[in-house]
């Protein structure tokens, strides 16, 4: 960001006036600063020390009354975010909702106000917010606005868990997307979400690009997970291979197809793992050793997806 970015205004405001913030207005504050239609009178020596983009500016004039006109791209809503964190009203923690996460990590990025420190806090913070590792059922709150954030600053890990989360929701037809640039919808479902203020069934939107991206891991996802779930296991015993070969068509393939469960291996494989097969007549060597098997085989999984996603 550069000078262009900023408009140095003395004006006192013969014009309508612009409403100063209710809290972010100091009274020993150096200098005021204006993102959209909202007025900052905050710490211009603070704020310097912090960001090279405010240390590297010549202002004509630093004073209590000389407004500083921030570029139109920087929301007000975002510039309150920071000011948030920087004061201490609201330092960054991980039960952040995901809207004000992403406006501190828009108004910190080297793009915009360039806080290195604070930018790379918050990206850290971010990816420590969802899980690292195959974890059925998983589906955070605002995906499709955590999807766009990974995505824009290139989080990759993060964007593995929830283009799987994504596509094992089964609300979106991901194959509807046309390339004119129509979106397709996804019904939400905020259970299990280390994020606040979700709405139950609240519409969201994926953009094409995203959708295809989804359309492309459900294929491989089939085409790798089809020949695991339809041939029964096996095992050193033939008396437990047997009952594998007895029981795998109504214990294990009839459930998957009921719920879709081909192109959701993670949630799949966990309900091998539940199923009580020393009541079935595994032996107890047998249990251990294909639940152990069926959790390799979710990580094993879980490593391909960074390959079908590059």
């Amino acid at each position: 960001m550069t000078q262009e970015h900023i408009k140095d205004s003395d004006q006192r405001s013969a014009e309508s006036p612009t409403p100063q913030h209710r809290v972010f207005w100091f009274d020993d504050g150096s200098i005021v600063l204006q993102a959209q239609q909202q007025r900052f009178r905050v710490h211009y020596r603070f704020l310097s020390r912090l960001s090279p983009f405010f240390s590297s500016q010549r202002f004509g004039t630093i004073s209590p009354d000389h407004v500083v006109e921030l570029a139109s791209e920087i929301l007000a809503t975002d510039f309150e975010a920071l000011l948030m964190h920087l004061y201490h009203d609201r330092p960054l923690s991980p039960k952040m909702q995901i809207d004000h996460i992403a406006s501190i990590l828009r108004i910190t990025s080297p793009r915009l106000l360039d806080f290195p420190a604070i930018h790379a806090s918050a990206k850290e913070l971010f990816i420590g917010m969802f899980p690292t590792g195959p974890t059925p059922n998983y589906h955070p709150a605002k995906i499709t606005e955590a999807l766009a954030v990974a995505t824009e600053y290139n989080l990759s890990p993060v964007r593995k868990t929830l283009f799987y989360s994504i596509i094992t929701t089964s609300e979106v037809d991901f194959y509807a997307v046309d390339d004119g640039g129509s979106s397709a919808e996804i019904e939400s479902e905020p259970e299990n979400s280390p994020m606040e203020g979700s709405t139950p069934s609240s519409k969201q939107k994926i953009t094409p690009n995203d959708a295809r991206c989804c359309a492309m891991l459900m294929e491989k996802l089939i085409e790798h997970f089809t020949p695991i779930l339809f041939t029964p296991a096996t095992t050193p015993h033939m008396a437990c291979t047997d009952v594998f070969a007895d029981t795998w068509m109504t214990l294990i393939v009839q459930p998957a197809l009921e719920d879709e469960g081909v192109y959701k291996p993670v949630e799949t494989l966990e309900r091998f793992k539940s199923i009580d097969w020393a009541k079935q007549g595994l032996c107890e060597s047998c249990v251990v050793e294909k639940r152990e098997e069926w959790t390799a085989e979710q990580h094993v999984i879980w490593d391909k997806i960074d390959r079908w996603l590059a």
